[in-house]
């Protein structure tokens, strides 16, 4: 460990505990089969029955006719107001091993978990040996940004079903629609942030530019100039947030009718309904504490509730509390999803004609198919989050309990350096180089750049959740 450094031995030991126990046992796994039912489909008996077909005082014309019909691959025509039930089974560890996009979700949430207690280590080691770990890279930053990089591809692959398929225009249309409806709203939102939330946005590309011409004037370099316009990178950030709230479209919509349906079957459980407008509602209150009004109330009112170090750890406590609630209340809404198939069996007993029997069939299979994609819907756009404040808190100096001062990943390389100073950027040294790195994205930059990434990107999610949940009360009630 003296040689290698404590967070490179924990990265092995990690990456290895997860190839062995990923191997025998998922976390994914286990939280779509404990305590989730499903609906399996009715057997073809039992729409025999309900189409008339098994009466025994048909002719032998019409008995023929009938078993041409049920052996044909297209199936039978069944009334749709006929009386099926609907036999209820828990799901169980092996029913959802063949379903779509399994190794998606998997990879997901066992990752999650593996990348959250290296980081919980990091930071326990971090502060208890403050100084020791000077000389190190705090490896857990580089699992926050994998685990980030495997929630995008998640996203990516729920959105490209959208566009590789010959159906379902109309929600392409929708994701283009929100995509460049949230592109302008960014490029607004990026000119505007600092006068209404205390993100630092400014200021931190002020301090990067300013570090960024020392260090290219120490070079004997000088292509950049002392003012530079910021409308490049405002458009490259609009555009990436455009994007992003393109791939979360869905996902929110998908949350926000798990979250309608959820509220109808918890009428009599006041708890969880008081549990599920929490969760669905902490944006909101995460989204307050970065405003600068409640900062001037909370830091400089006339009761000075709490200093600045300590708001700031309340706002990071604020994101992970908000995704143990999503994480808490993942049976409900899931358990929701899964009972769409009752629902829309219900509504199909109020409608006239008839339908094919193993089109009925697909219908009730296919909210079980979807239970993967669903999980994904739910759990990606907070886990996004709660990566970005775990990014922010490390990268930006901040601290878990504000009165101990715990050490943050690069600041030991800033004591008592002087940025401006040539020596500092000496290229021969590499260990100079990596000061010049730090040095350039510093506390400051990383404060602005996450910080902006966190409210973005909880606004979007919020907003687009607000909107299903408007959406689908309005349908509902038409």
């Amino acid at each position: 460990m003296a040689i290698l450094g404590f967070h490179i031995v924990l990265t092995l030991v990690a990456a290895t505990i997860f190839q062995k126990l990923t191997a025998r046992y998922s976390f994914g796994r286990k939280i779509l089969s404990s305590g989730l039912f499903r609906y399996l489909p009715p057997s073809v008996e039992d729409l025999k029955v309900a189409a008339g077909h098994s009466s025994t005082t048909q002719n032998a014309k019409g008995r023929r006719k009938n078993a041409r019909e049920s052996n044909d691959a297209e199936g039978f025509l069944v009334p749709k107001s006929a009386d099926i039930a609907l036999v209820k089974v828990p799901v169980k560890a092996i029913d959802v091993l063949q379903l779509p996009l399994y190794v998606e979700y998997r990879w997901v949430v066992d990752l999650t978990v593996c990348a959250l207690a290296v980081y919980a280590i990091s930071e326990f080691y971090c502060y208890l040996l403050y100084g020791a770990w000077s000389r190190e890279v705090n490896l857990s930053i580089i699992w926050c940004l994998i685990l980030v990089a495997f929630c995008l591809r998640a996203l990516t692959t729920l959105t490209s079903a959208l566009f590789w398929t010959a159906e379902d225009s109309a929600e392409r249309s929708v994701v283009l629609c929100f995509g460049a409806v949230y592109f302008l709203l960014t490029m607004g939102f990026i000119m505007t942030a600092d006068r209404a939330f205390d993100v630092g946005f400014d200021q931190a590309y002020s301090n990067f530019t300013g570090m960024a011409n020392e260090f290219l004037k120490s070079q004997e370099l000088n292509l950049l100039r002392s003012e530079r316009s910021p409308i490049v990178l405002y458009v490259i950030l609009a555009i990436l947030f455009g994007c992003l709230a393109g791939m979360l479209v869905f996902p929110n919509f998908r949350y926000a009718r798990m979250y309608t349906s959820a509220l109808k079957y918890a009428a009599e459980k006041p708890f969880e309904r008081l549990f599920l407008h929490l969760g669905f509602l902490s944006p909101v209150f995460v989204l307050l504490l970065w405003t600068h009004p409640m900062k001037e109330h909370l830091v400089n009112g006339p009761r000075k509730i709490c200093t600045e170090e300590q708001l700031n750890s309340v706002r990071i406590f604020s994101v992970v509390l908000t995704a143990i609630l999503r994480y808490v209340m993942y049976r409900p809404h899931l358990q929701a999803h899964l009972n769409l198939a009752f629902e829309r069996m219900v509504e199909l007993k109020q409608e006239a004609g008839r339908m094919n029997s193993l089109e009925l069939q697909r219908m009730v299979f296919r909210f079980f198919s979807y239970l993967c994609a669903a999980a994904l819907q739910y759990f990606v756009p907070v886990l996004l989050q709660l990566i970005f404040a775990l990014m922010l808190k490390t990268l930006g100096h901040y601290s878990w309990l504000t009165p101990f001062g715990l050490p943050t990943i690069f600041i030991p390389y800033l004591s008592g350096l002087n940025p401006s100073d040539p020596k500092v950027f000496a290229a021969g040294d590499v260990q100079n180089s990596l000061t010049s790195i730090y040095s350039l994205f510093n506390v400051t930059v990383n404060r602005g750049i996450w910080t902006f990434i966190l409210i973005t990107t909880t606004a979007i999610n919020f907003s687009l959740s607000l909107i299903g949940v408007v959406y689908n009360s309005r349908f509902e009630r038409s």
